[in-house]
């Protein structure tokens, strides 16, 4: 038998499926067109999953079981997506929409959690307390409890990005002032290497903007590799930001894991190295004898839909 997963995200939609060792066997992606009807894009979906099943030489009645993660509130009992603003849901009846046409139990559940799980069961230390943090254009959590995912009483639980490191900061999008993701995010990061550049105009910052003709989370990392001082003093300032809601996180919960996702995570040993000396910095980080230890993701793109796999596997079991 074979289980799908779904990682529904505000610019891409991608899905795969896992065997019983929960290998991937196949996957695929397609563009999150947002004009759609929430039904259109369902059978979206379906065409996506029908052309991979296809494409590999499975077969569809071997399907199992297919989990989905949202990047918004979920009520995973009822298999609704309450609200999810970056696809421009609410109210969404999506798990008995793909029951329309697969015959399986369907889970539905917050796509952060869907990667947290994913990246937990390819640890290669099994630990029962993990947190996911992932980083992009805000910053998403999915907290694992006692080998399990901890929703919260709403389902919502894991909105770490939204914890105030900055009494009279920058505005977030949710409304409040302050937000760890206004200053840790990779649109954080992506904002600190623009306002650098326009402040320090005959900069190598200024200057590989200039010639690359954009600016990402990359651009300071780069040039930090090569010596550059203003990526260096980006670079540096990003990491201390990063490294206050993860102290919170630590204190508040104590993991055995922290694990840092998102494409940023790729820069590995880069983002590691410092941000692990600034959380030294901390006295009661320092008084722990079983610290948590913080490594990086391993799926990268892939650990939504094999969380997501995984999840709904579990549902069956």
């Amino acid at each position: 038998m074979f289980y799908v997963g779904i990682d529904f995200g505000g610019t891409n939609i991608k899905a795969g499926a896992i065997n019983e060792n929960g290998r991937i066997i196949c996957k695929g992606m397609i563009k999150t067109e947002k004009s759609k009807t929430y039904r259109e894009t369902v059978n979206d979906i379906v065409e996506l999953i029908k052309g991979l099943f296809k494409t590999s030489g499975l077969d569809l009645s071997e399907i199992a079981s297919i989990g989905m993660g949202v990047p918004g509130t979920c009520d995973s009992k009822r298999g609704l997506i309450l609200l999810a603003e970056n696809i421009g849901y609410e109210y969404v009846p999506m798990a008995d929409e793909i029951k329309k046409y697969f015959d399986v139990p369907v889970y539905i559940t917050n796509d952060a959690n869907c990667a947290a799980y994913g990246e937990y069961s390819k640890m290669d230390d099994k630990a029962d307390d993990v947190v996911f943090v992932t980083l992009g254009t805000g910053i998403g959590g999915g907290i694992i409890l006692n080998g399990k995912i901890f929703e919260g009483k709403n389902g919502t639980a894991g909105e770490i990005g939204h914890i105030p490191i900055e009494k009279n900061g920058e505005k977030c999008n949710c409304g409040m002032t302050g937000c760890w993701e206004r200053y840790a995010s990779v649109s954080a990061l992506v904002r600190m290497t623009e306002r650098y550049a326009q402040e320090h105009p005959g900069s190598g910052v200024a200057k590989k903007i200039e010639f690359d003709g954009a600016v990402s989370g990359k651009t300071a990392f780069s040039l930090a590799k090569e010596g550059d001082e203003g990526g260096r003093v980006i670079v540096s300032e990003w990491i201390k930001n990063l490294s206050q809601g993860i102290i919170t996180v630590i204190n508040m919960l104590q993991p055995e894991y922290i694990i840092i996702g998102g494409g940023i995570s790729r820069e590995g040993d880069y983002i590691l190295n410092p941000l692990l000396e600034e959380i030294k910095k901390d006295t009661y980080y320092n008084s722990i004898e079983n610290k948590t230890k913080i490594i990086t993701a391993k799926l990268f793109n892939d650990a939504g839909f094999v969380g997501a796999a995984l999840l709904g596997k579990g549902e069956i079991d």
